[in-house]
């Protein structure tokens, strides 16, 4: 009799690898299932995910299988399946394990570096002990030594010592397949406990006893596999909850991966629009605001013609026609728009036809602004264009002057140095020139560099004259490419083209340069190219730091305006506030102490402290400056903290967090307001505590520095020495996204009515400020936070 019938059946060996002790199996399968034994090479060590890498890449596409795994490939099977890299229909467990079920055994025996006794040549009497059935040992010990021999016995120690480190338990919770775990009654080597986690965490587990030894598939072979067959009829009979797990998982995982493209391409440098076969605008990211100051929704449903200026409608009509008739071919071209405050703009595009794609159904468009950079090409080109004039009025002046030489000979010597000592000039201009130039001829064979080149490139000019320009390192194969496609255009007679492409310095680093090629002629025919390559690396920074200016400018207006908003506000409800607290106080005092009314009076009490704290904070926020006339020292404003009220009650709170205090002895004076930064200090170490959690780590430390260079955030800052606060935890950390809003009024991640009113790290911000320091907040999701604030040292008078 067989067993099963029409599987896949994947087995997965033991500590051996080899596979081989699945043989006695093989006489009971049926011939119409489809068998693939996994093997783990024997010549060298794999670390555990090598392992589940190794046996996911031996199993065959097609129908999902069922895996059976035993002992050491337990494990690797649970997070083959569990990560997704392997899809199968069921999973059969036998005598493993999910984590370390020896591990203290295994460090002892480490340690002392005992012998171990997994060798090939297994003695007689111990494999009875384990076998503990002499039979069954005659019987599996010559199997035993098969499947070994060619194992080596590190091969084998270093498979226990991974077997004593790994641990699967949080995969076992992903697995939404049903799951069989056959245990073997007089098993002796496996700990009970080991069926216990799978219990535990699978969901869809079913447990089969059978009574054999550890090596359970070798010693009972038709009991196994009729186990494993009539827990196949079994799950077949029942409905696919798990497709239907798996489908779900499948939609959330597209929709999140739609969410993640959906938001890079709203942040993206590039303006995307997709229009329908009618022109008309159906999808537009929120960059087109940024160049051409409309709003997504400004657009949508116009259109997109209307915005092409007249000269080059008739052009961008025909393209269109002749781009919608073709499939995935990209078209390049630019076209001057109308901005919306009615100045003209230069759009370069690339334009694909995807509107026979039933997800997209539009020509998509991705388009950038080359205002700026058209402007520059155009001055360039005006310098070209009077540096070729000059250069010809030059060879003019000079072949006048040849023919004057040959009617005065007597004047001959002295012209002759008149004309080297023009030429040396000329040279001297081009060397000193403060843009790169380099002559080759039609080759391709370096003739000339003059020295920004060496600053450029980093290159001495002996190394590289006579070498092929193209072949340089400095190029990558693209750059290198364009070169000589533009290069061999101009050639054939194509006008100047200007471009920008990477080159990788000497040193290694890469720097983005902007070439122009001319063709030079003798006699009408080219006989080499000149090159002027302008280094693009200031310009770049350039307007990298005035993004920067404008970014910060823009956030310091708002949260000037915000502070002013929260203290009018602040005042408004202060005077409501005190009216009410009045009263209340008032009937309070009137009221006898039996009177059931007194404990809603003391409610009113209670929210009006919350809400007079809050004012405060929004005071705090909008406070335009600080009197510091106080000579403060942080350590004692710490030290009094530490031994407050507060500080107690908020290691009560949270009995299991740890606080360290790494405070710098002899720490300079600094002048201000010892309450508001005592109050700046508590927000933040509250705020480091919500994020660690109840088992977190809060670190507070203090020291000082000398500034002479911008901060992360700042433009600059005021040199000289500050005192350092530094305040970390171990939390979750802070995304990106939020570090750039933390510190802006009422802006709070925490769930309304847990705690908190999103001023904390606001009025933070202020008092630092108005203490005319800096804060800086250091933080991966993941990772904790820490924020490090530098105030001022008392200067020495």
């Amino acid at each position: 009799m067989t067993f099963p019938r029409n599987q896949h059946l994947v087995f997965m060996p033991g500590l051996d690898g080899t596979g081989k002790s699945f043989e006695p199996l093989l006489p009971f399968i049926a011939a119409d299932n489809l068998v693939t034994i996994v093997s783990y090479p024997a010549d060298r060590i794999l670390s555990f995910e090598e392992t589940v890498e190794s046996a996911a890449g031996q199993i065959p596409a097609g129908r999902p299988p069922v895996v059976i795994a035993e002992s050491f490939s337990g494990p690797v099977a649970v997070r083959m399946i569990a990560s997704g890299r392997v899809e199968a229909r069921a999973l059969v467990l036998c005598a493993t394990f999910a984590r370390p079920p020896h591990p203290f055994v295994w460090r002892v025996v480490h340690y002392l570096r005992l012998p171990l006794f997994i060798q090939p040549l297994m003695s007689k009497s111990f494999f009875n002990y384990v076998m503990g059935n002499p039979k069954q040992a005659a019987a599996l010990l010559p199997l035993w030594k098969k499947v070994h021999a060619d194992v080596p016995a590190h091969v084998l120690t270093s498979r226990l010592a991974l077997v004593n480190h790994v641990d699967v338990t949080r995969d076992l919770r992903k697995l939404d397949i049903p799951c069989l775990y056959l245990q073997a009654t007089d098993d002796r080597i496996v700990p009970a406990g080991c069926l216990s986690v799978f219990e535990r965490n699978v969901a869809q587990l079913s447990v089969k006893k059978i009574k054999a030894p550890h090596f359970i598939l070798q010693s009972d072979p038709e009991n196994c596999l009729a186990a494993i067959d009539e827990f196949l009829d079994r799950i077949a009979s029942l409905p696919p909850a798990e497709t239907t797990a798996t489908l779900k998982q499948r939609i959330a995982d597209l929709q999140k991966s739609e969410a993640f493209f959906r938001t890079i391409n709203q942040d993206s440098s590039d303006i995307t629009i997709i229009v329908d076969s009618e022109a008309i605008i159906t999808y537009v990211n929120s960059t087109i605001e940024k160049f051409l100051g409309y709003k997504p929704e400004e657009l949508m449903g116009k259109r997109v013609f209307d915005y092409i200026i007249a000269d080059d409608l008739p052009r961008a009509l025909l393209e269109f026609g002749q781009s919608i008739l073709t499939r995935e071919i990209k078209i390049t071209d630019v076209f001057k728009v109308r901005h919306k405050d009615g100045s003209i703009h230069v759009l370069e595009g690339v334009g694909t036809n995807l509107l026979y794609n039933p997800i997209v159904k539009g020509f998509v468009m991705n388009v950038r602004d080359i205002t700026d950079r058209r402007k520059i090409e155009e001055e360039l080109e005006v310098y070209r264009k009077r540096l070729e004039d000059l250069v010809q009025k030059r060879t003019a002046a000079l072949s006048l002057m040849n023919a004057q030489l040959l009617e005065q000979l007597a004047e001959r010597e002295e012209m002759q140095k008149a004309l080297k000592a023009s030429e040396e000039k000329y040279r001297d201009f081009i060397d000193n020139a403060p843009i790169g130039v380099a002559i080759i001829d039609l080759t391709g064979k370096i003739q000339y560099l003059n020295k920004k080149i060496e600053q450029i490139m980093g290159w001495s000019r002996d190394e590289i004259i006579g070498r092929n320009g193209f072949r340089l390192e400095v190029f990558d194969e693209q750059a290198r490419q364009s070169m000589l496609e533009r290069f061999n255009a101009r050639v054939k007679g194509d006008h100047p083209q200007i471009f920008e492409m990477p080159i990788k310095a000497r040193m290694g680093k890469s720097i983005w340069v902007e070439v122009i090629t001319t063709i030079l002629k003798k006699d009408g025919a080219p006989v080499g190219a000149q090159m002027v390559f302008v280094n693009l690396e200031e310009r770049k920074r350039a307007e990298e730091e005035r993004k920067a200016l404008i970014e910060r400018l823009h956030q310091a207006e708002k949260m000037e305006s915000l502070g002013t908003m929260a203290g009018g506000i602040a005042h408004e409800l202060n005077n409501v506030l005190s009216v009410l607290i009045g009263y209340t106080e008032l009937v309070l005092i009137k009221a006898a102490e039996n009177d059931p009314l007194r404990k809603h009076l003391n409610g009113i009490m209670k929210s009006s402290e919350k809400a007079t704290a809050i004012i405060h904070d929004m005071l705090t926020l909008a406070r335009r400056s600080v009197a510091v006339s106080d000579t403060i020292n942080i350590n004692r404003i710490l030290a009094d903290y530490f031994q407050a009220a507060e500080y107690k009650r908020l290691g009560a709170a949270h009995p299991r967090m740890t606080f360290k205090r790494e405070l710098t002895a002899d720490l300079p004076d600094i002048q201000g307001s010892p309450a508001n930064l005592k109050k700046a200090f508590i927000n933040l170490i509250e705020s480091a505590v919500e994020s660690a959690g109840e088992e977190g780590e809060i670190t507070v430390g203090t020291g000082h520095t000398y500034l002479d260079r911008p901060l992360p955030g700042y433009r600059d800052v005021r040199e000289g020495k500050y005192v350092i606060l530094s305040i970390g935890d171990n939390g979750q950390g802070v995304s990106p996204v939020d570090t750039k809003k933390i510190f802006e009024p009422f802006y709070t991640k925490k769930v309304m009515g847990r705690g908190g009113t999103g001023l904390e790290l606001a009025v933070v911000w202020g008092i630092v400020r108005e203490h005319e320091g800096y804060i800086d907040l250091q933080s991966e999701p993941g990772k904790g936070s820490m924020f490090t604030v530098y105030l001022p040292v008392i200067k020495d008078k």
